[in-house]
């Protein structure tokens, strides 16, 4: 089974998955609030904080645009490498972008969570993350990579054929050896 043809499904399942994983965790004075899933992120969450005196407290976590945004480019990733193989070149384009796009996602959600939560906290919160979000980050880079990089191999291996075709051995002044075909 060759993994050509599945690379850029595989990473876009890859990130998606990834959302599942912690993606953050927030301490707040010190105190340690609770890890945050990227779904949870994106989809909103509910939390329980324990009282000194009182009852436990409930606060709703709106859900992050980002964070939603990343696994819609994820979603989208996937679904357009699984019927648009017969694209081609512009499915390549189109997912070398969406991954560039995630990356840049990515990126912005982290500096937008803990803008927001020092504003929040006063200056009290301490944002860690975790396993999750660099995965995902990861799997988004790796994507606009290989959907780059993918092209070029299949124009390489073009050339390669065209050439091979082009030069026989009895030619006056080629070597047909001087050029393997069989790297692709």
């Amino acid at each position: 089974m060759k993994v050509k043809p599945y690379a850029s499904l595989l990473l876009y399942i890859g990130a998606v998955l990834c959302l599942f994983l912690p993606f953050t965790s927030v301490s707040c004075g010190g105190i340690h609030v609770m890890p945050f899933t990227g779904q949870q992120l994106a989809t909103g969450t509910q939390i329980i904080t324990v009282q000194m005196f009182g009852p436990p407290k409930s606060q709703h976590i709106p859900p992050n645009p980002f964070a939603a945004a990343a696994a819609m480019i994820g979603l989208l990733g996937v679904v357009l490498s699984v019927i648009g193989r017969k694209m081609g070149a512009r499915l390549n384009l189109i997912a070398f972008w969406l991954g560039v796009f995630g990356f840049i996602n990515m990126l912005s959600l982290r500096s937008n969570l803990t803008d927001q939560l020092q504003k929040q906290a006063q200056g009290l919160a301490k944002v860690e993350w975790l396993c999750g979000y660099t995965l995902v980050l990861l799997f988004f880079l790796a994507a606009a990579v290989w959907n780059a990089y993918e092209p070029l191999l299949d124009r390489r291996k073009r050339t390669l054929e065209a050439t091979s075709k082009h030069t026989s051995p009895d030619s006056p002044g080629d070597d047909a050896t001087a050029f393997p075909t069989d790297w692709a």
